[in-house]
């Protein structure tokens, strides 16, 4: 369903390249929000990010409402030019306003954690939102502490890798051809995680082609879309359709793109096959406006027959 609401952001916060946002959503799902990044506040690039949100929202997978508390800070650091570390410590909270006879047996009404991060950073691109060329290298760890006595701890690892490469073809505009790769493991096993844990390797998220709802899988179908372990990749052409310019305080731009993606997933890390493999492709355009990320309009087929619109930001 459709959400409504009102959302401040200042990109520019003491005219020290701060972010200030806060907002909320009044109809549909409701919520709060507030954040503030400073992303050099002391030595070499050593930063702060604090997120605090809370919310009442409707699980689309599975008939059950309820409330979200997070509360996240977070520091880091550059080595150099190319490689960040940041730490982050963070709280929360995922308790059940109306329950269903559809829920796993293992689920419980109420979860409480204290999370530890770890995220390292190999970064060459030329620029951030639209890179042109460059290289991306990430590795993220977390564990999550639970503070309910009979739920389980969770770890989390994943890592992921782009690269980006300008094409020196005439008939389209500062083409850039991408590679991505990206992984993810999540531990104890899928049948004592939580709902919330649950990762859909269908959708706007990782394989698009694929709904990640399960009225919408093909006919016949036996491949894992819910998993706890993914591995994605993928290969995208991306070339300006329309160049991004300055109209005065707002900045425009519209590129184009096809794709062709491809994912595992499963519930247990030695299910990983390729005999459970998704592939998909397609095509899309990315709106550059100023301020949000790109936004994308992305429309993707699989082998299947079947189609689908994805929004990404």
């Amino acid at each position: 369903k459709w959400s409504y609401g009102l959302g401040l952001a200042h990109i520019n916060f003491l005219g020290l390249n701060q972010q200030l946002y806060f907002g909320g959503a009044f109809v549909g799902e409701k919520w709060f929000a507030i954040s503030l990044n400073n992303p050099w506040i002391y030595g070499d690039h050593i930063s702060f990010e604090s997120i605090l949100y809370n919310g009442f929202f409707d699980n689309p997978f599975y008939d059950y409402r309820y409330n979200a508390t997070y509360f996240l800070v977070k520091s880091g650091f550059y080595k150099g030019l190319n490689n960040k570390f940041g730490l982050g410590l963070s709280y929360f909270k995922n308790k059940k306003h109306t329950l269903s006879e559809s829920l796993p047996n293992n689920e419980k009404e109420i979860y409480r954690y204290i999370s530890f991060e770890f995220d390292y950073q190999y970064d060459t691109r030329d620029v951030y939102n639209d890179p042109l060329k460059g290289v991306l290298f990430e590795i993220n760890t977390k564990y999550s502490k639970s503070l309910i006595k009979d739920n389980s701890d969770i770890n989390q690892f994943s890592l992921s890798f782009e690269k980006f490469s300008t094409l020196n073809f005439k008939y389209l505009h500062e083409p850039v051809l991408t590679y991505g790769f990206f992984g993810l493991f999540k531990f104890p096993k899928f049948s004592q995680l939580p709902i919330h844990e649950y990762e859909y390797l269908g959708g706007e998220k990782f394989v698009r082609g694929y709904s990640s709802f399960p009225d919408e899988y093909p006919n016949n179908f036996n491949k894992n879309i819910e998993a706890s372990n993914i591995i994605y990749n993928f290969v995208e052409i991306q070339s300006t359709i329309i160049k991004k310019k300055d109209y005065g305080k707002i900045e425009f731009g519209i590129d184009g793109l096809l794709f062709v993606n491809s994912g595992i997933g499963s519930k247990e890390i030695k299910e990983l096959s390729l005999n459970h493999i998704l592939v998909g492709y397609g095509f899309g355009f990315k709106f550059f406006i100023t301020g949000p990320p790109p936004i994308s309009i992305i429309f993707g087929f699989n082998p299947y027959g079947q189609k689908f619109t994805h929004l990404e930001n």
